[in-house]
């Protein structure tokens, strides 16, 4: 399991598609601050990589909020 944080867009949406590009089986948790954008994304990279055995996992997750942090926290976990 490997969460990207920012991952929605830039270096962090790049990362994710690095990942699935190198099919290799896995969990990639796609977080961003609006699970909306996240969701998105993640539609995005999977509809490009249709093919990968990459699951990708959409998340909200706002680093700059300990409750955001705390509740991304308890759903990976309770995934995971």
């Amino acid at each position: 399991v490997v969460v990207i944080t920012g991952a929605n867009a830039g270096l962090g949406y790049q990362v994710v598609r690095a990942l699935c590009a190198a099919h290799e089986p896995g969990d990639i948790i796609l977080s961003g601050q609006s699970l909306e954008r996240a969701q998105s994304a993640a539609a995005d990279v999977l509809a490009e990589f249709s093919s990968t055995p990459q699951r990708v996992w959409p998340l909200r997750l706002d680093i700059t909020d300990d409750a955001s942090i705390e509740a991304a926290f308890a759903q990976v976990q309770s995934q995971f």
